[in-house]
């Protein structure tokens, strides 16, 4: 360091070895300077970024996809998969599913693990079931929206969503306030019953109320979906699950659709 320039004075020094860099109550910045001979001079001011706080998991179930070019490389993934679990008990299951999601490559041997805790996932990986061949992996996945009609509703079918994803229970609150002007019976009340609630039951096989609460949680799904960025590239019906799917695709907005349905459940709850 050059005597004349003073640095006991300044908050500087020259940097001659490598240091640690503590962290304080501010983020930690840096100047960075290009100086170059012919003129082309920058100086770029860096802000180390906010940490990230630990983010609880939403879901009680965890999607974990894993996948290789070849089965003898997918198996060696599975393995070094579960000898990290093990090593690491530390690691929220959810991190480890995002980071599979979405740092990695999605190739041509695939296995997907569905689990609720370590222990499943490391039995599951202990045997983990056939390989999957995809052919030409790499490009997009075509989505089908498939929506039901009637006769595939029954108490409680819509609970564990509700209860568990706010996107799902937000947007069913949305739709199904749209009937309670029409409704004795609250349809929320239908889709978190009990399976063995039969009073609920007989309530929700009346016509009345089962298009409404199969709309209300097909609304749902799509929005749920949504938030989770799938896109159809298909969408089908059939019955009430056919209003669903124009409101899906953008034919209806969710008041028409609503509409539709309150009109179309009351009609043919009169004639049966």
């Amino acid at each position: 360091a050059n005597p004349a320039i003073g640095f006991d004075s300044t908050p500087f020094y020259v940097s001659n070895r490598t240091r640690d860099w503590p962290a304080a109550a501010t983020p930690r910045r840096a100047g960075i300077n290009s100086l170059g001979i012919g003129g082309t001079n920058v100086h770029v001011i860096l802000e180390e970024a906010p940490a990230q706080l630990p983010v609880e998991a939403r879901a009680d179930v965890q999607v974990l996809p894993v996948s290789a070019h070849s089965d003898a490389a997918l198996n060696d993934k599975l393995a070094a998969l579960s000898d990290f679990v093990r090593r690491h008990p530390e690691m929220p299951l959810a991190d480890i599913a995002f980071n599979h999601q979405r740092g990695r490559l999605a190739m041509a041997c695939r296995r997907a693990f569905v689990v609720s805790d370590r222990d499943e996932l490391l039995s599951r990986l202990a045997s983990p079931g056939e390989t999957i061949q995809r052919p030409g992996a790499g490009g997009s996945a075509r989505i089908v929206f498939m929506f039901t009609g009637q006769g595939s509703q029954y108490t409680g079918m819509g609970r564990q969503l509700y209860e568990t994803h706010q996107a799902f229970r937000e947007a069913f609150d949305v739709c199904a306030d749209l009937f309670k002007p029409h409704r004795e019976h609250a349809i929320v009340d239908l889709i978190v019953a009990e399976a063995d609630d039969a009073a609920a039951a007989a309530i929700l096989d009346q016509t009345q109320y089962t298009q409404p609460a199969l709309f209300c949680i097909q609304v749902a799904l799509v929005q749920l979906y949504r938030q989770l960025g799938v896109r159809p590239d298909f969408i089908v019906g059939h019955s009430i699950g056919e209003v669903a799917g124009v409101w899906a695709a953008g034919g209806l907005s969710l008041a028409d659709a609503a509409q539709l349905v309150e009109i179309r459940s009351r009609l043919m709850q009169a004639v049966t």
